[in-house]
């Protein structure tokens, strides 16, 4: 065999060795790119950047979200103002009742030792049930019940807490005055009425006494 006929041999050899290794080169380098284009997130549609984006404008309210917040919030505040505003309004109407109720009530004073003072008023009457009054005071009926109602009306003792020692006619017989105190028997009053026809007990004066003196005190 001649020397040019192996260097040519030799030649194509190193030839296809070199196409082969290019072919190679150039596959490894598509796999690496077809490997890169799985794996590294480029934001595209189902990318995991997507993904994130997503979950990162879920997180965030929307704008309507926060208006509907702050409407709800603003409402749960108008309404508590409001209540708020009622409670006090109801409280100054009370209170101012109770003033002009006090300021109604004239004071004087008594001749009588045990009387600390008198209180006049223009009450009304308390409200009768009966049809035929009776001039009669019995312990236990409705005149009796409705002439207590007067008392408590004048002192301000609920009649639960009221303790009626003695009762009698006044001036005559459409007339009655009853000594009473409370059930702890600290306050003790004097309580003068009038029949008014046809609307009941109304009560006239009060005298706060500085000592009971009811002959059944005990």
């Amino acid at each position: 065999m001649s020397d040019e006929s192996r260097v040519h041999r030799y030649d194509k050899r190193r030839k296809n060795t070199k196409v082969i290794t290019n072919l190679g080169v150039a596959g490894g380098l598509l796999a690496v790119a077809l490997l890169l284009i799985i794996l590294l997130p480029f934001g595209g549609n189902g990318s995991p950047a997507a993904s994130d984006q997503t979950e990162e404008q879920d997180e965030q309210p929307s704008e309507e979200d926060t208006n509907d917040q702050s409407e709800q919030s603003d409402e749960t505040e108008g309404d508590n103002s409001q209540e708020e505003d009622n409670a006090s309004q109801d409280k100054e109407e009370s209170s101012n009742e109770e003033e002009n109720a006090e300021e109604d009530i004239k004071i004087s004073q008594s001749d009588d030792e045990n009387v600390k003072e008198v209180r006049t008023k223009d009450w009304e009457p308390v409200p009768t049930q009966q049809s035929n009054h009776g001039s009669i005071l019995q312990q236990g009926s409705k005149d009796w019940e409705e002439m207590e109602q007067a008392f408590s009306k004048a002192t301000g003792i609920s009649k639960d807490n009221m303790i009626n020692w003695w009762s009698s006619r006044w001036k005559d017989n459409q007339s009655v005055v009853g000594t009473i105190s409370d059930q702890s028997k600290t306050n003790h009053y004097k309580v003068y009425a009038e029949w008014v026809e046809g609307k009941g007990w109304k009560p006239v004066k009060v005298e706060v006494l500085k000592q009971n003196d009811a002959p059944t005190y005990n």
